[in-house]
Order: C-alpha cells, then sequence, then structure tokens
C-alpha cells in the first residue's frame, strides 16, 4: 500500500465528544501521575527486599491449604449484580470476518483462578467463588502469577532471602511446596511466559547491563539459561515451542527483530528494520508474522505471509499494538494519534491478513484490548471521561520500569466487548483498577496478552483486580450481561487456559 492511510479518519473526535481532543493520549498524559505513586509503590518492595536480607525466611514447606488438614478458605459472598449493559453504536460497523475452527481443547479441565492475596501468597478460586485454596504458605511474597497452558502448574516471582526468584507450584499436587526455579540478588526477574507444552518458562531478568532473555525447565532438572539480550525485549514463542519471535533494542544500532531457536545461539536472520512496536506476534496457525517495520522513514505494520511471501503493509501514526485473533487470521491493532506520538492509545482497528482490509472498530481511544478464547469478542479498556490530572504511564520503559509522576486519585476506566461479527459493542462496567494493573499490565498488554489471561476459558467472563475504596478485590465480570461477582481481596487474577 501507499505512504497515506488509506480511508483512515483522522478525526478521531465521537459524536458524544469524547476523547478525540485529546491529542498526546492518555499514557503519555499520565506523565505527571506516578512519581508519588511509583515511589509509594516501590518503597514497600525496598524495605519488604532489606527485612528479608536480614531476615531470612525459615526453610519450612509450604503447604497446599485442604490437603494437609486446613480446610479452604470461604469464599466471599457475591456482590450485587449489575443491570444489562446497554448497547452502544459504532461510527463504522465491520463486516463479518473470515473464521476457522478454535484450536482444539487442552485435556485437563482446570476453569480456575489465580492471584495473589494481601499477604502476597498464591490463591486460586472457582468461578463461582467456591473451593478457594492458599497454595502457599511462608514468607515469600509473590505476584504476577503465570498459568502454564496444561493449567497443571503456576509460575510467579518471589523471594527467597534477599533473592528474587522464579516459582514453580504444583497446582494439583495434595502435598507439595514452592519450587525455586532461578534466584539472584542482582539479576532480578520480573516477567513470565510459559513455553507452549508446558516444559519450559521464559523470563526476563534485569542487571546493570540490559535485560536478559532466560529459559529454566519447569521441573527444575536444571539450572536457566540465557538465550538472548536486548533492552527492551519482546517476544512471542512459536507453537513448536522450539522458536521464538523477537523484538529486541530501541536503537537503530542495536534494534533486532528476529526468528531464533530456543536452544540457538540467540540470533537469527533479520526480518526487518523493526518499527515503533512493543511485540511481534504470531497468528494462531502460524501462517502470519506481525509487526511494525521502518521503511523510509515511516512505520509501517507488516502482514507477512509466511507460506507465499506476501506482505500486507499499512502506515501508522506513534506507537502501534497488535494482537491476533485465537480463531481467524485477523489481526487487531491501535495506534497512537500522531507520528510523534510516544504511546499507542488509539482507534481500534482490524486487518484481515489474506486480503489487507482494514476496519475501524472503535473510534474511542482505546488503552488495551484483549481477545476472547474463541475469537469472537473483544474487551477493550478506555478510560472514562476527560483525561484531568492522570499523570503518565510509560509504554516505552524499559524492563519493568515505569516513569515516576505525581500521584492523583487513580482514573476510572470502561470495558468495552465488541462482537466481531456485528461490529457492536457495549459498555459493560466502569470501574477503578488497581495501581498494578494500570501502571504495570497495561502499558504492556499486548506482551502480557501472550502469558497472562483475563478471559474465560468459555469466552462469557473476564476476571479484574479493581479498586474498591482502600482495598483491592478480584472482580469477575460476565460478558453477557455486566453482572459482577466478588471473589475476594487481593490483586493480578488470571484465568487457567483451559
Amino acid at each position: 500500500m501507499g505512504d497515506d492511510f488509506p480511508d483512515f479518519d483522522y478525526d478521531y473526535g465521537t459524536e458524544d465528544g469524547g476523547y478525540g481532543r485529546f491529542r498526546n493520549g492518555c499514557f503519555v498524559l499520565l506523565s505527571l501521575f506516578l512519581v508519588v505513586v511509583l515511589l509509594a509503590a516501590f518503597i514497600p518492595t525496598i524495605l519488604w527486599l532489606v527485612s528479608f536480607q536480614d531476615n531470612r525466611p525459615p526453610a519450612e514447606p509450604t503447604p497446599t491449604p485442604g490437603l494437609l488438614g486446613e480446610a479452604p478458605a470461604e469464599p466471599d459472598e457475591p456482590a450485587a449484580t449489575q443491570p444489562p449493559a446497554e448497547a452502544i453504536s459504532n461510527t463504522e460497523t465491520i463486516a463479518e470476518t473470515p473464521t476457522s475452527p478454535p484450536p482444539p481443547a487442552l485435556e485437563l479441565d482446570v476453569n480456575r483462578i489465580a492471584f495473589i492475596n494481601d499477604d502476597g501468597q498464591l490463591m486460586t478460586i472457582a468461578p463461582d467463588g467456591s473451593d478457594a485454596r492458599q497454595l502457599t504458605r511462608g514468607r515469600q511474597r509473590l505476584r504476577f502469577p503465570a498459568w502454564s497452558p496444561d493449567g497443571r502448574q503456576i509460575a510467579a516471582i518471589g523471594t527467597t532471602g534477599s533473592a528474587v526468584a522464579v516459582y514453580a507450584v504444583d497446582a494439583e499436587a495434595k502435598r507439595s511446596q514452592p519450587i525455586a526455579l532461578y534466584a539472584d540478588r542482582d539479576k532480578t526477574p520480573f516477567y513470565l511466559y510459559w513455553s507452549p507444552d508446558s516444559a519450559q518458562i521464559s523470563f526476563l531478568s534485569s542487571n546493570t547491563t540490559g535485560l536478559a532473555l532466560q529459559l529454566v525447565p519447569a521441573d527444575g532438572a536444571v539450572e536457566s539459561r540465557i538465550v538472548a539480550t536486548g533492552s527492551p525485549f519482546y517476544w512471542n514463542w512459536a507453537a513448536d515451542g522450539q522458536q521464538m519471535l523477537i523484538h529486541a533494542g530501541e536503537s537503530s544500532q542495536d534494534a533486532r527483530l528476529e526468528m531464533i531457536e530456543t536452544d540457538g545461539d540467540g540470533r537469527g536472520d533479520p526480518i526487518a528494520n523493526p518499527g515503533r512496536f512493543q511485540t511481534p506476534v504470531i497468528s494462531a496457525d502460524g501462517r502470519y508474522w506481525a509487526y511494525a517495520a521502518q521503511t523510509q522513514g515511516n512505520s509501517q505494520i507488516v502482514v507477512e505471509d509466511n507460506e507465499t511471501g506476501a506482505q500486507q503493509v499499512q502506515r501508522h501514526s506513534g506507537l502501534t499494538a497488535l494482537g491476533w485473533s485465537p480463531a481467524a487470521n485477523v489481526l487487531a491493532f491501535i495506534s497512537g494519534d500522531s507520528p510523534e506520538s510516544d504511546d499507542f492509545e488509539g482507534p481500534l482497528r482490524l486487518m484481515d491478513a489474506a486480503t489487507g482490509e482494514i476496519t475501524l472498530l472503535s473510534r474511542e481511544n482505546v488503552l488495551a484490548f484483549f481477545w476472547s478464547p474463541d475469537g469472537r469478542s473483544l474487551a477493550a479498556f478506555n478510560f472514562r471521561g476527560r483525561m484531568q490530572n492522570r499523570g503518565d504511564i510509560s509504554a516505552r520503559a524499559k524492563g519493568n520500569f515505569t516513569k515516576p509522576a505525581r500521584q492523583f486519585d487513580l482514573p476510572p476506566i470502561e470495558l468495552t466487548i465488541f462482537d466481531i461479527a456485528t461490529g457492536e459493542g457495549r459498555v459493560i462496567l466502569e470501574f477503578t483498577p488497581t495501581l498494578t494493573f494500570l501502571s504495570q499490565f497495561l502499558p504492556f498488554f499486548d506482551q502480557y496478552a501472550l502469558s497472562h489471561r483475563l478471559w474465560s476459558p468459555q469466552s462469557d467472563a473476564l476476571v479484574l483486580p479493581i479498586q474498591e475504596g482502600d482495598v483491592n478485590q478480584i472482580v469477575l465480570v460476565s460478558t453477557k450481561n455486566g453482572s459482577t461477582r466478588t471473589l475476594g481481596e487481593g490483586d493480578m487474577p488470571f484465568w487457567s487456559q483451559n
């Protein structure tokens, strides 16, 4: 395609006068927001690590509740439900997209939600609020639990004394304790992503020289090994678990876009000169790659057909974030509203991989989106109302760091569910997210969408961390009628993949 956007309307205003007037995007305008917030958030972490250096945790087993005689915790009573959400009309409707059968269901039927309670311990619970289990006990404080694809284990980041560690927890065993697969006080891990076969955990570790992508077997049989380095670093596992599509580095001198072998030297043949994007993504059937490439001074979204070599190309402004449907070769993407924009907040669009046809799904400035497992719906998050005193979240920050900023009240967010076949969207919930969800998860949602799931396996609900007063709550939201159920107190909940 040419240098200009085909049929793209840069008037991002809506009939109700929403987000279009905010030219610099929500993530950039949030830059006065998180100085005090993140300082406040990091001070407890620093104190926590210091305390562990002087007072190491006892070497006692971590029992699984309900299996060593303890009764499981009683679930919270369901919250009052909300009335059905009203439908909203989009400025443009989307033609029905081609679909393919969803991937076969995994053998193990899990359907549970993992989250971290207020004591920093790993919990799982059934979607109806029953059978709450505390899988870890002790002085480890964990975060960002990640289910293995087969649902048999949960990985999390925590502490062992003065070090930060990668743990693996057996989600099924009647008697087990977390296994520390990797621990280091200097080269600390901060992000986990399971291999498709559930045999290995890939993770990023940081140190003074940058970031390292590491692999460790889930059974702890051998020590972790560094696969590749670069800062920042984003990747998507190939389905066979033998390759990764990586985007590493930022400057023109060190930026890399390559397909690498997991047992190789960390280098692959260059695919393109990387453009302005974060995570490269592979379609569910493996046929297509999607990324942004720099061409003649412009960043363009590229969808590459690995069978024919054909490419569909679409110019974009600002940063862009990409995500494939799990059930069709349809790419969703958002991008900033001007060439100088350093964020990807913007209208939500779809691209047909075979034809390159672009369809506008929403004119609202979307912060993040997540495909349902059946590929029939998209969950989109956007700020509610005018941007005032909301600071900044830096999606361009290296590693897991975000810009410090001034603290104000956390902004409310709207959750909209889009029907892909009709193009219709319904706002089903307005909520205040937890600080971790807002400052660490949403700025890197395109990477987290590959490793941490908000959607239920049945594609009929999402689980969200919601701040209610001074309390962080785990809340299940029905996408059919917007009703909610509070599952308990905690943060960063994620659903099993099956």
